[in-house]
Formats: structure tokens, sequence, C-alpha cells
């Protein structure tokens, strides 16, 4: 997140000097084609970094797919830092996460020596890796603990608290002490004093929760379209990500706040002070870029682009409330709530979009309640217009190109809980068991000659208990071996 920071920054000294010397504008147009150029060569070798990064990580969590953690740790940090010199409006804490989930795998590969069941432990050590990206890219240890659980693994068991509250314990104190001691400043959203609203004024919140609701579900659906559409057009990928580097330059020679991560519409409230028609401008410049880059896979991570886009809908949205009568102190608190109101829509993770707007606003903060309006309102409105996951929609993708020819078949087999196996003593319930397994029972007490079997994922897994599993997989070996790594003793 740091060193992102530093290469925007350069990278804005370049823009703002190719503004003054419009003669040096081909120099900086060809040298954003050869980034492009280079990154869609890096794909070639490691797939896995292409994109945001954050659907990956989620399919690697769930058992979907899988990565080798060196490789992918080095190509995230070249080609983000590609895409941060460029000021292609994607974020950090993509490859953030990423980049922890890849740490977390290599700590789990490094307790071979000392943990016999360090392959059951593995998807854990990853979501508490990647928990920790998420933590350190927003400085938000409770929003990293509330990702993992929401938006990784949909569920809520001990286990999965217990082992990311402690990766993001840890990660947290260490950043703290990094920034403590080299006095970099750490990611804030400071607007000021933010204003608690008036009960007669509540109602503009549900207003602002519906419109960015809408918005929230027209820009998903854009997200699908341009993303099929840009699969459709026959050209080859590398001249994509060169084209869109390229108009990337074009566009921040033009101005500067239509490129960037976009933390500046984060972080502060300066723009502010832009006019709304303006802001509106800036609003559809940063949206074509972004569907540009997100449906070319450029690396960089969506979230901070959502919140930005989130922020600049909420303001252009008070700013009109004000010209209706709206006090203008209370548009601080329309843009806070606001975006991320958008985020928790377009990531179907309102429970974590209320824990950080509360976590992340350096100021007094009173507007739990109507946060927690504007959001549900904004979750309700494209719950109920059935828009599919972005996300999801991208894990669907990746799924259909790693198993191309292969079709998934059920299977059914019984399994028996061995003592000193990671699965005894724990619940059903808290195994990160293969993806699309599910157990269909288990006979408490095989030894004793009973053939009882009945369902009950609170159950506390004993040696000897026999379980029906089921698998939907187009390889039943691969599944075997990690469900055997589960009930098996090593």
């Amino acid at each position: 997140m740091w060193v992102a920071k530093i290469i925007e920054n350069e990278s804005s000294v370049i823009y703002t000097y190719v503004r003054i010397h419009p003669s040096f504008i081909p120099l900086l147009l060809l040298g954003l084609g050869v980034l492009g150029f280079i990154m869609s060569k890096l794909f070639i070798f490691v797939p896995e970094v292409k994109g945001s990064g954050l659907p990956y990580v989620k399919s690697v969590l769930k058992g979907i797919l899988s990565f080798k953690w060196l490789k992918v740790f080095l190509a995230t940090i070249i080609s983000s830092f590609m895409t941060f010199f460029a000021g292609v409006p994607l974020g950090s804490e993509g490859p953030s996460i990423q980049l922890g989930s890849a740490i977390g795998q290599a700590v789990n590969n490094g307790s071979r020596k000392i943990e016999k069941n360090y392959s059951a432990w593995r998807r854990f050590s990853m979501t508490g890796g990647a928990a920790s990206g998420l933590a350190i890219a927003f400085n938000a240890p409770l929003g990293g603990i509330c990702f993992a659980l929401e938006e990784t693994h949909k569920k809520l068991t001990p286990l999965l608290f217990i082992t990311s509250a402690i990766s993001v314990l840890f990660s947290i104190l260490t950043q703290r002490a990094i920034s403590a001691w080299t006095n970099i400043e750490l990611f804030t959203i400071n607007f000021g004093t933010i204003e608690s609203i008036p009960l007669h004024y509540e109602w503009m919140f549900v207003v602002l929760g519906v419109i960015v609701g809408i918005m929230a579900s027209l820009i998903s659906i854009l997200m699908l379209k341009a993303n099929s559409f840009i699969d459709k057009i026959k050209l080859n990928t590398s001249w994509k990500i060169v084209i869109t580097f390229i108009l990337v330059g074009i566009c921040g020679i033009i101005n500067s706040n239509f490129i960037g991560t976009g933390e500046n519409f984060v972080e502060n409230n300066n723009f502010l002070n832009l006019t709304w028609y303006f802001l509106l401008v800036i609003l559809a410049v940063r949206l074509f870029l972004i569907l540009l880059a997100s449906s070319n896979n450029v690396t960089g991570g969506m979230l901070i682009p959502i919140l930005a886009m989130g922020a600049i809908i909420s303001a252009i949205v008070g700013k009109l409330f004000i010209l209706m009568g709206m006090n203008e102190q209370y548009l601080n608190l329309f843009v806070i709530v606001g975006m991320f109101s958008f985020m928790g829509s377009v990531m179907r993770a309102p429970l974590t979009a209320i824990v950080m707007s509360i976590e992340l606003v350096q100021a007094s903060f009173g507007g739990f309640l109507t946060a927690s309006i504007t959001i549900a309102s904004a979750y309700l409105i494209i719950q109920f217009l059935g828009i599919p996951i972005f996300y999801d929609f991208t894990i669907g993708k990746l799924m259909n190109e790693n198993d191309i020819g292969k079709k998934n078949k059920f299977y059914s087999f019984k399994v028996i809980a061995e003592e000193g196996s990671f699965a005894v003593g724990k619940e059903i319930r808290d195994i990160l068991w293969p993806n699309k397994c599910v157990v269909l029972a288990y006979n408490q007490n095989l030894q004793a000659g009973e053939s009882n079997y009945i369902l009950d994922t609170s159950k506390k897994i004993e040696a000897g208990d026999e379980y029906i599993i089921q698998v939907e997989t187009n390889d039943i070996d691969i599944a075997k071996i990690e469900i055997d790594d589960l009930v098996k003793k090593k």
C-alpha cells in the first residue's frame, strides 16, 4: 500500500510535467504502451494475477482453484506496480489481498515440519493472509475480519474467526510499528467535522440509499456487459491491454481526476469543491476506464475505485439536495454513508460496509444509524432487482477456463474420522471441506454397531464417526485426497 502510494505520486508528477510540456505526449503514450505489452506477456506465464485478484483468491479459499505462492507473489508485485505507474484507475487492495493469501500459503508450507495436518490448515492460513491484506490496505482490522467471513466464505465459524483475527492482529501491529518507525501515513478517511443528521432529514438518506442501489445495479450490469463485449472483440490480448493503457494516458493528460486509484475521492473531501456537473463527467470517464481495464484483466483492485465512484455519486446527489434546501453541513455525512452503501451493494457485503464506515472515519461520527439505514436501503434495492454479483460471474469464468473439456459428476462415499486427524474435535461446519462437498449424514458410533444416519452440522466430530460424503467434481481422486487430509491421521 505504501509503495503503491509512492508510485502513484511519481506517476502524478510525470503526468503533470507532460501536461505542461505537450511535446512529451508521444513519449508518454509510447511508454504506457510498452508497460501494457509487458503486462500482457506476464499474464502468459502467471495468469493468476490477471484482474482484481479477489475473484481468484476467493476461488482458492473455496477450494476451487490453486496457485503457487512464490510465482503469484512476485508477479502480483510487478504487474500491480505497472498499473499504479500508468495511472490506471484500479486500487491497491486487490493485489494486497492476493499478496496476503500468497504469504498465508507460504507460512503454511513452512509449517509442514512442525504441524502434521498442515495441508488441512492451508485454506485457513490463506484466509487469514487475505483478511490481513485487506486490513492493511484500508488500515481497518475489523473490516478485514468481516471481509474474511462475509465476503470470502459467506459464513461465521469460531475457527475462521479466530484464525482471521489472529492474522489481522499481528499484521496490523506490524504495520503500525513500521509506520511509527518510518513516519509513513496510514490509510485514513478524513472529512473533518461530520454533523449528525436530524431525524426529519433521515428520509433523504433513504432516498440516497435507493439512488445508490439503482446506480450500483446499473454499474454491475455494465461490468457484466463490458466483460462479455470485450471477450467478443477479435483482437489480440496484448493489443487490448496496450490500447487500455494508452487511453488511460490520454485521459490523464486531459485531467488528473480521470485517472489514479481514486483514493483522493475517498481519503478527504477536497473534491467537493467541484461542481456537480464536472463530478458527473469525472464519474463517466472513470467508469469507462474502469470497465475497460477490468474487462481486459489489468491487475488492480476494485474496492477503492468502487468507493471512489460511490463518493462521487453521493456528492452529486448531495449537491442536488443542497439546491433543494438541505443544509450544506450534512454533505460530508452524505458522501461517507453513500460511498460505503455503494460498496456494500456492489460487493453484497453490507455488514463489512457498515463496520468499515464506522472504523475508517477519522472524526466524531455519530451517523451509525444513518449509515445502517442507507446501506440497508441500497442493498435491498440491488437484491430486489436480482442483479448478479460481478465477482461471482468472474469466478464462474475462471472455473470454465480451468475446466475446459471436463464434466462434473456426483460421487458419494463413506469415510471414517481417525483419532489424531485434523477434523476430530471440531464441528462439521467448522471444516473447510472441498468445493461442492456436502456431509450428508454420520453414524455417531460405528464401533457400537449403530447404523442410524442423521444430519447435524453442529455436531462435534469424534474419532470413529462414519460420514457419508457427497461431492460434485471432475477429479474425484483430488477430492478424496483433500478429504483424507481432513479425516485421516497423518
